[in-house]
């Protein structure tokens, strides 16, 4: 399927690509107070923009994504501290 796309400030045509997760992991950070933020990006869309490359004459993909944050507060920043 064709789409319009803004890319680069102008709008162009994309190709919409079925894409397969092949895994999907969380980043985990530790906060100075001990609590774990927990971060996982998921995708909602790729395209490949038609007639168009980079530099490096490799094609240009697009990606929508969604990130899904979690954070679990330490018993230190529970107790107010």
């Amino acid at each position: 399927m064709i789409q319009k796309v803004k890319w680069n400030g102008e709008m162009v045509d994309g190709e919409v690509l079925f894409y397969e997760p092949l895994s999907q992991k969380w980043n985990e950070y530790r906060l100075e107070d001990g609590s774990l933020v927990k971060i996982l990006l998921v995708v909602s869309k790729a395209m490949r923009v038609i007639g168009q490359r980079n530099e490096q004459g490799q094609p240009i993909y697009l990606l929508e994504s969604t990130n899904i944050v979690t954070i679990i507060p330490s018993e230190q920043a529970m107790a107010g501290n």
